[in-house]
């Protein structure tokens, strides 16, 4: 009796631990909510993008300020620099704080655009925001709440701060007007967009001429492999053909890394920085986020890499182990001649 319950544990660890499992596992998830969207089964507004539903109201207003006050110490801004400036946040999700936060800070309008519609709470949504005007000072206070009602139905000008949601960038840009931006930024966003060549383009035609691009980029597998057990990289040895099988539904990572982004910056004409905020197989974010790790952080990350290298797809396997050891970036872009070479300050 005890060897069948061995062999039907081992069997059921194998599961959990194998690569190929894994696979078809994510392949008949994502054909399942596929056929949900497509045939309007449950509601469209769903999980996805509601960073803030398993916040507290505090903890939820230290997100959206941690969050403002990234933008603004990686791409060199000061909040003297938003008066009157045009702002594009691409995923805000289940909370537009962010966006209240650059238009009390002076900022004429923000645009959002979100491919996802996030689920939302009004009530938790009047407690954060209520939270957050008590934070500002007075002459920011009053500017988030010129554009934020709260009496009754929980409302915003339409004409300083603008929603768009259920489409993605790539096909909201069509709708904005080119050059109509002076900042455009996201959080964990860019990696879960799939066509990121027309996406950035998209950004660039919307970019003025001295425009900024804010983009911190997730190139983790967001447990996919790494949360059953399995190597941090595991997820760069899937075909391209089975893995666009396992993710093009359900929001997961495109596998998009630091040498990609380079290359399409210097392709559509930006100035890029980079900020590593993360290397493979660490989950603590690197703080303050650095320009270049330093040679013994990057020594264990790099001997991951090597470890799985021969495993890796193409264009993978010919990275540097460096290039593979990044696993997380702010990606600050300017369309402009010279970038500062003045650090943000701690």
């Amino acid at each position: 009796m005890l060897a069948p319950m061995n062999r039907a544990g081992r069997l059921k660890r194998f599961l959990k631990h194998s690569k190929w499992a894994t696979v078809v596992g994510r392949i008949v998830r994502d054909r399942s909510w596929m056929l949900r969207e497509r045939f309007g089964l449950g509601n469209p507004t769903g999980a996805m993008g509601a960073t803030h539903r398993n916040y507290s109201v505090e903890q939820s207003v230290d997100y959206i300020d941690r969050v403002f006050e990234d933008y603004l110490r990686y791409a060199e801004i000061t909040p003297g620099d938003l008066a009157g400036k045009s702002v594009l946040e691409l995923g805000p999700g289940d909370s537009y704080g962010v966006a209240l936060r650059f238009l009390a800070a002076g900022a004429a309008k923000v645009q959002t655009v979100d491919r996802v519609v996030a689920w939302r709470d009004p009530e938790y949504q009047r407690q954060v925001y209520t939270a957050l005007l008590a934070r500002l000072q007075p002459a920011e206070r009053e500017r988030a709440e010129a554009v934020l009602t709260m009496n009754g139905t929980l409302s915003f000008d339409e004409q300083r701060l603008r929603r768009r949601e259920g489409v993605p960038i790539e096909e909201a840009a069509s709708e904005l007007e080119p050059g109509s931006f002076d900042l455009i930024v996201s959080r964990a966003v860019v990696e879960h967009i799939y066509d990121t060549d027309t996406a950035f383009a998209q950004m660039q035609r919307l970019l003025r001429a001295d425009g900024t691009l804010a983009h911190k980029i997730d190139m983790r597998d967001h447990g996919l492999f790494s949360g059953e057990g399995l190597h941090p990289l595991t997820f760069l040895t899937i075909p391209e053909p089975l893995y666009r099988m396992m993710v093009e539904n359900t929001g997961q990572p495109n596998r998009k890394l630091l040498p990609y982004y380079r290359q399409l910056m210097t392709s559509l004409g930006f100035q890029a920085r980079f900020w590593i905020t993360h290397l493979a197989g660490r989950e603590a974010e690197l703080k303050p986020h650095v320009e270049t790790v330093a040679a013994d952080d990057l020594a264990g990350p790099e001997a991951l890499a090597e470890e799985i290298r021969d495993k890796l797809r193409r264009p993978y396997r010919s990275m540097s182990a460096a290039d593979l050891a990044v696993s997380g970036a702010f990606l600050i872009a300017r369309r402009a001649d010279s970038l500062p070479g003045v650090s943000p300050k701690p």
